[in-house]
């Protein structure tokens, strides 16, 4: 009895613990009323992430263009950027902002927001592999009388940024979440062939490419009545040709 109690026991705790690890509280209805201004402020950012800060600026315009009917509060430029005069003029970082929601709600209230959302940027995880497997085109065995050999490169970002959205009115964190991104690219050259440079993707185009992917993960958490999420990874670019492995199994994606 004793013996089937403490096993009882262990199952609660885990399920305590996977339940307290498990996911973001849901997302607040930023479509209610209330929210008739959103501020979004500079997030801050990891060593190694200043190519992905950026990300803030595009979806503070991608959101002003597809939710009109919110006013969205942004710096746009180093001339428009309201948030960051109110940083300046408070001596605050994003940083700051980010830790202490007082802090955030003074800069909300600072540039008349009744919500302010504000950010962390990881490092993003870049990698590229080569595929050991030789696959074969043997569509082009018809032409030449034998099977092209082909080598793939696998090339794959992965980015967590930090959220959350903080009531200017009641000083309150509202929500608050982690939203991770990972995109993937599979690209192919011939096993003779000794320059590969070609089928990489160059990384300022990969870290281009994970701010979209991000951009598109925050929409569609922040609005997801109005953006669709994306299944993980997002694969943007794949073989055009018919490449099988030896033994005839199909590469699939």
């Amino acid at each position: 009895m004793k013996k089937w109690f403490a096993w009882l026991c262990l199952i609660s705790l885990a399920s305590v613990g996977f339940l307290g690890c498990g996911g973001n509280k849901p997302i607040i209805d930023l479509n209610e009323p209330q929210y008739a201004k959103i501020a979004i402020a500079p997030f801050a950012v990891d060593k190694g992430a200043e190519d992905m800060a950026r990300l803030v600026q595009d979806l503070g315009t991608s959101l002003s263009l597809a939710v009109e009917d919110k006013e969205w509060i942004y710096d746009q430029s180093e001339q428009l950027a309201p948030i960051g005069n109110a940083l300046k003029n408070d001596k605050l970082t994003a940083e700051e902002i980010f830790i202490d929601p007082a802090l955030a709600t003074k800069v909300g209230s600072n540039v008349g927001a009744d919500l302010i959302l504000v950010g962390k940027i990881g490092k993003p995880r870049i990698q590229t592999k080569v595929d050991p497997n030789i696959y074969y085109d043997k569509s082009t065995a018809f032409v030449t009388g034998t099977a092209q050999r082909f080598v793939l490169i696998i090339q794959s970002g992965i980015e967590e940024v930090d959220l959350k959205l903080v009531d200017v009115k009641t000083g309150e964190v509202s929500w608050e979440g982690s939203i991770k991104g990972y995109i993937k690219y599979f690209r192919e050259f011939m096993q003779q062939d000794p320059a590969k440079d070609y089928a990489r993707i160059p990384e300022g185009q990969l870290k281009a490419d994970l701010r979209t992917h991000m951009l598109k993960q925050i929409q569609a958490t922040l609005f997801p009545a109005q953006f669709s999420k994306i299944s993980l990874p997002e694969i943007l670019a794949k073989p055009k040709r018919p490449l099988i492995r030896s033994g005839g199994k199909p590469l699939l994606f």
